[in-house]
């Protein structure tokens, strides 16, 4: 006996496993019918499946318990409640359909009839069906008619629903070919409304995005000092201008007293220019306490900037909400006494995410109001601000204290020597050695006073100077393994104790257009690891005082002396730019900027557009010997152009997609475009191509390839004979056993 249980189960689970199989491939009974992209859509998603012989069977009955289920599937409903349903006196927990009937009835889909039973077992109607489906869809609830089943049926047709659904009778019971076309329209209309909304959403942010970046202020400066005039007047002078301004406003419409406007003193301020020449409106601005509240940056990655309250700052989201963004770059210098903290220096890094670099330590302010991201550097990590003062911070080493910048020149007044470094004038100390301008020093400073700790000089980059190069450079940033020319010496970035007190620099170097090596720019980095090495770096190492620079920008096959390249030719500067009059055309990008070798042929690049003659200043090669600007016009054709488009001779073919409509020069042969649907035959009633000489609207007819319909059905038909075979293998094996037991 259990011999024969064990056969019986195998023989269910191949019979299922049939089921299944099917309900993943096309029907013999639906292809090349009305149903067949209905069929397949429900199907793929499991929300339909059909019978072990490989059929839909379109035309057999739905009862309303199944359609529960079907919509429940679709929508992928869940129950509201946990109270078990006692509304229908003919539906209780032990049936299959229990529930889907609790899930409908949660969600107001289905009601019962006046006798209070649901009836699961009726045939479902058309109307019952379109009704279910659009209380399923929230839309009885902005039905203002409820007239039963007119007014449903009116509203089921007004929103698709209907669509390739045949009925002579609305009370007429629905087969299951008609009730999975609606059931296909409704999944195709809240998809397509989702879609829409979706687009109309993102619209709608990117015009809010526009609309705010309209509010950042035009101008970026630090206020020096205030004035009074005359006639209540007031006045800022900003350390970016020479003039006084006055000020018309301060943060919107309210007029200050003087001693308020004394309060703007030392701010970073967003002003726009008024009418008038010398009058500003000063529209925001940041104050020291402000950064008592900014976010600390703690790691910086490619994908995702992490601030040391832990929270993170997602790259790819930031490019898209700070898209119309203003970046702002802030320098701050913090008094070693008393931790005041001063603003020396502010710059506008352009609007996106991509224009500005951030680093580790650099504090985050950002005013959505009027679209400015906030950046402010050379504040240390750790360092505790109340107050806009610097109240705790962590001193590892001596190195916490070093101060870097680039050294002006040096001037002596009253006997007294002084140094600009990064344009702020310092006192130097009477025991510091020379400073050297234009050079990276790394420096201490105390009550006004510097003293040079190291000078950094780009003739340090010459060759056989004591700098090491890297040769190669192996794994990713902070886990990589750095090999130096010439030399055995090697770094392992993942493992930094050897320079866990050091002052870690990096340093951005270019050569100009005399190949001179000039300094870019430069960053405190907190460790070794958060550089990333590549071939052709240069690497000082001063053990003494602990410092760590690493040079980046230079090429690893060049030669330096005195700082400047003596491998390369004098190169001269090719630019592209719109001439005198004429705007940025939309659509034509201007090459960037390319360096050529002094004597050089440079081929001047073209440029196209549909319906514009584009030329250029100067027109095939040319011979470079001074930096060039190519300048670029461009005029309209007036050439008349035609629309060609396109329309269905007869009847839309579903599944298919017209042609959108073109504009095509006058007398331009056209070649005719046609849609593609498996199973279809399309033709054009312009042939293939025609010249034109007026608008032109191509017609285009189908018809079904019955060479590929009949191929279809006959290979169903031997799917389904393989599938016979095997189930009538598997019940001789069966009947035989049953005979031995």
């Amino acid at each position: 006996m259990k011999k024969f249980l064990v056969v019986f189960s195998l023989v269910m689970i191949f019979t299922l496993s049939m089921s299944c199989s099917f309900a993943l491939s096309k029907f013999s009974d639906t292809i090349g019918t009305k149903y067949d992209t209905a069929v397949e859509l429900l199907t793929n998603r499991k929300i339909v499946d059909g019978f072990e012989d490989g059929t839909f069977r379109p035309q057999s009955d739905v009862t309303r318990a199944q359609l529960c289920k079907l919509i429940v599937v679709s929508l992928k409903l869940e129950n509201v409640t946990n109270v078990v349903l006692t509304k229908f006196p003919d539906v209780n927990t032990s049936q299959w359909f229990y529930s889907y009937v609790k899930t409908a009835v949660d969600n107001n889909i289905i009601v019962g009839y006046p006798d209070g039973e649901f009836k699961p077992n009726n045939k479902v109607t058309f109307a019952e069906a379109m009704t279910m489906i659009l209380r399923a869809m929230g839309q009885e609830k902005t039905m203002t008619d409820k007239t039963w089943p007119t007014a449903y049926m009116n509203e089921a047709s007004a929103l698709g629903l209907l669509k390739n659904v045949e009925y002579s009778d609305v009370n007429a019971a629905a087969p299951r070919g008609e009730i999975a076309m609606g059931l296909y329209n409704m999944v195709v209309k809240i998809e397509n409304d989702k879609a829409v909304a979706e687009q109309e959403k993102k619209a709608a942010d990117e015009k809010a995005k526009k609309d705010a970046a309209a509010n950042t202020p035009e101008e970026f400066d630090i206020v020096d000092s205030t004035s009074e005039g005359k006639d209540d007047d007031y006045y800022v002078k900003l350390k970016g201008l020479k003039t006084k301004q006055e000020v018309i406003s301060l943060l919107g419409s309210k007029t200050y007293k003087y001693s308020k406007l004394e309060e703007y003193e030392g701010r970073v301020i967003g002003y726009d220019e008024a009418k008038n020449d010398n009058e500003i409106e000063i529209k925001m601005s940041f104050e020291a306490k402000d950064l008592d509240s900014a976010k600390v940056v703690s790691t910086v990655e490619s994908d995702k900037i992490t601030y040391k309250d832990k929270t993170t700052l997602d790259v790819a989201k930031a490019k898209s909400d700070y898209k119309y963004f203003t970046f702002l770059k802030i320098t701050c210098d913090v008094d070693e006494d008393d931790g005041e903290i001063t603003f020396t220096k502010v710059s506008n890094e352009g609007k996106g995410f991509d224009s500005v670099k951030l680093a580790k330590a650099d504090r985050i302010l950002i005013n959505s109001d009027k679209c400015v991201f906030a950046i402010f550097k050379d504040i240390g990590l750790n360092d505790t601000i109340k107050k806009g003062k610097v109240t705790e911070s962590s001193s590892d080493a001596e190195v916490d204290d070093y101060h870097l910048g680039i050294a002006g020149a040096t001037t002596t007044s009253n006997k007294t020597t002084y140094v600009k470094i990064d344009s702020k004038k310092y006192e130097v100390n009477s025991k510091s050695k020379s400073f050297t301008e234009d050079a990276l020093v790394c420096f201490t400073k105390d009550d006004g006073e510097v003293k040079l700790v190291r000078n950094i000089p780009t003739s340090l980059l010459d060759n056989g100077s004591g700098v090491d190069m890297v040769s190669s450079a192996s794994g990713s940033k902070g886990d990589q393994t750095v090999k130096f020319d010439g030399s055995t010496s090697t770094i392992d970035t993942s493992s930094t104790k050897t320079y866990k007190n050091y002052a870690v620099v990096l340093v951005e170097v270019s050569e100009n257009k005399s190949g001179k090596v000039v300094i870019d720019d430069y960053d405190v980095e907190d460790s070794i690891a958060d550089i990333k090495f590549a071939k052709g770096d240069r690497v000082l190492i001063d053990k003494s005082n602990e410092i760590f620079v690493v040079f980046t920008g230079l090429s690893a096959s060049d030669t330096y002396k005195n700082g400047t390249n003596t491998t390369k030719t004098t190169q001269y500067t090719v630019s592209y730019a719109w001439a005198s009059g004429y705007s940025a055309l939309s659509g034509v990008t201007l090459p960037s900027s390319t360096k050529v070798d002094a004597g050089s042929k440079y081929t001047v690049k073209t440029f196209t557009k549909s319906g514009y003659t584009i030329t250029t200043s100067k027109t095939g090669s040319i011979t470079i010997n001074a930096n060039t600007t190519i300048t670029v016009s461009y005029k309209a054709n007036t050439t008349t152009q035609y629309t060609v488009s396109y329309e269905w001779a007869d009847t839309a073919l579903e599944g298919a997609t017209l042609p959108s409509s073109e504009k095509v020069d006058s007398g331009a042969t056209y070649f005719v475009k046609l849609p593609s649907k498996a199973g279809y035959v399309f033709t054009s009633s312009e042939g293939s191509s025609f010249k034109v000489t007026a608008d032109t609207k191509v017609r285009i007819s189908w018809e079904q390839d019955q060479t590929s319909h009949e191929a279809q059905v006959e290979a169903a038909r031997a799917e389904l004979k393989a599938a016979q075979n095997e189930l009538k293998t598997a019940q001789e094996k069966q009947e035989a056993l049953n005979t031995e037991v």
